[in-house]
């Protein structure tokens, strides 16, 4: 019994022990419970806008920032009071579209509330108009002495949204009403000659534009396009007349820089008409009766004008030729030309140096000639393959050709398209032979890459002026009325990316800009 009382009262010291040291540990750490303040937030985020224009007339992208303490933070929109958009994001984009919206003043209200119900909203107002597409220097094509202009927008379906009348270069821009709903739309220029001089229509129109397109103005298409700043140092032309001695009638044909013109009989006198800026090396060559290449093809280099009598012996024979293979069809005609350099090709300052047609025979060898002074060649193919279709390629080096993988199949007023393409166009022809003064009826139609395509012209609307002139001078747009015009569809593509804006309003790539191009067309007969 005392050992037992001894043990409990050891245990009770020991409990007494531990109990007074847990209770000065809790006594030290007492100041160190003591809860600290709260913060509460009460800064409103911060909003930031850019991108937002006084007039919107495309669609346009919004940059909006929100600053604030919080991770939580959630942002609306909203166009006069209707809300459009909201997030949880604080660095995004947002898309104004202007056909989403009624013409005329909006405003727009961004709110961002942080988690703390701490807001803050940005105002601002814009004034909104649903911009179709806007051609500057509207009359950058139109001779106003002798045609009218009119320009007209269609639906994709033919159905006339609108036109006018363009009088001046600032007529080329195009809204749409408020019942415009956005799509893609037809743009069609009428060029009309007036009857007393020589009457025609001359009509492009061009397929699956977007609305609030802005085409190039005309320096940025003329140096896109046909390299305007090289072209613009040929004027003035500077002229030297020239006695040209050969057995047959030589060949000359450069593209602007420079051209020759005969008077007389073949060994008789030439004038050379150059531009000083470009061109220094003025390039001829004769080849009489299509006789044995490597013997009877001589060329000429005019360097000295000072020098203004050539006879045959100035010419010089060649010292290389090459062979290139012309692809299966029915008839061909081949193009060659040469360029100085690379920096030529660039700014198409060829020189034709042969030329050939004939019948296209199974693995049809042609030799062509070649001068060192040529760095750079360059092929050209027209070839009828049969069945009312050809192809055309032009490519750099010297083949072998690369043959289009593409073909066009006609079922009633539909066309079927097949292959890789940058554009199609269609091209209705008609002669009106009414009056003495009537001249064509001429009708070009270019579209975006699509699989099918119906015919547009027959079930397209006209502009009231345009089917008033087309009803007088009786011109029957149908298939019926076509005979024995012609009505033809080509599928063009280039090696560079070519986008259809550019070319629109009767622009070409002639510089080989486009690189290597490759076309199939066929004609479509009555």
């Amino acid at each position: 019994m005392e050992k037992i009382l001894k043990h409990i009262g050891t245990f009770s010291f020991y409990i007494i022990v531990i109990g007074s040291l847990f209770f000065i540990g809790c006594s030290k750490d007492e100041p160190n419970n003591k809860k600290e303040p709260v913060t509460v937030d009460k800064t409103s985020p911060k909003i930031s806008l850019s991108g937002l224009p006084k007039k919107m007339e495309a669609s346009t992208e919004l940059n909006i920032t929100v600053s604030d303490e919080s991770e939580n933070v959630t942002t609306k929109i909203y166009i006069d009071d209707i809300e459009v958009f909201t997030t949880e994001q604080k660095n995004f984009n947002f898309t104004l579209d202007p056909f989403d919206y009624k013409t005329g003043d909006r405003n727009i209200s961004i709110s961002s509330k942080d988690k703390n119900g701490n807001e803050t909203t940005n105002e601002s107002s814009f004034e909104s108009k649903r911009l179709l597409f806007d051609y500057p220097e509207a009359l950058r094509s139109v001779d106003k002495e002798v045609m009218d202009s009119y320009i007209a927008v269609n639906k994709m379906d033919g159905e006339l949204v609108s036109f006018k009348k363009i009088e001046t270069d600032e007529d080329g821009k195009f809204y749409a009403e408020d019942d415009f709903e956005r799509q893609d739309f037809v743009i069609t220029q009428y060029n009309i000659g007036r009857q007393s001089i020589l009457f025609f229509i001359d009509a492009h129109s061009y397929a699956g534009i977007v609305p609030g397109t802005v085409f190039k103005s005309k320096e940025e298409q003329q140096f896109l396009v046909y390299n305007y700043p090289i072209a613009k140092q040929e004027r003035p032309y500077l002229q030297s007349d020239l006695l040209i001695s050969s057995p047959s009638e030589p060949v000359v044909y450069n593209q602007d820089s420079y051209l020759f013109k005969k008077f007389g009989s073949p060994n008789d006198s030439f004038t050379l008409s150059y531009a000083p800026k470009v061109d220094v090396n003025f390039f001829m060559y004769y080849f009489p009766n299509d006789n044995n290449i490597e013997t009877d093809y001589k060329y000429l280099f005019i360097t000295d004008l000072d020098k203004q009598s050539y006879f045959p012996e100035d010419f010089l024979a060649l010292k290389k030729t090459s062979n290139i293979t012309i692809p299966n069809g029915t008839t061909y005609t081949f193009v060659l030309n040469g360029y100085e350099d690379d920096d030529a090709y660039g700014k198409y300052r060829y020189h034709k140096m042969f030329e050939k047609k004939g019948s296209a025979a199974d693995n049809l060898s042609i030799q062509v000639p070649l001068v060192d002074d040529f760095k750079v060649y360059q092929i050209g193919l027209d070839l009828k393959i049969g069945n009312n279709k050809s192809i055309g390629i032009q490519q750099k080096g010297l083949g072998p050709f690369v043959i289009p993988d593409m073909d066009i199949v006609k079922n009633d007023d539909v066309l079927e398209f097949k292959g890789d393409y940058d554009y199609s166009m269609m091209k209705f022809h008609k002669t009106l032979p009414n009056n003495p003064n009537d001249g064509l009826f001429e009708w070009k139609y270019f579209n975006k890459p699509t699989t099918t395509i119906k015919i547009p012209f027959y079930s397209f609307e006209l502009p009231g002026p345009v089917k008033e002139i087309v009803r007088e001078k009786s011109i029957d747009i149908t298939p019926e009325g076509l005979n024995p015009n012609y009505l033809i569809c080509s599928l063009t593509d280039y090696s560079e990316e070519v986008l259809l804006e550019d070319l629109a309003f009767g622009a070409y790539y002639i510089s080989n800009r486009g690189g290597d191009s490759v076309s199939m067309t066929l004609e479509i007969t009555p």
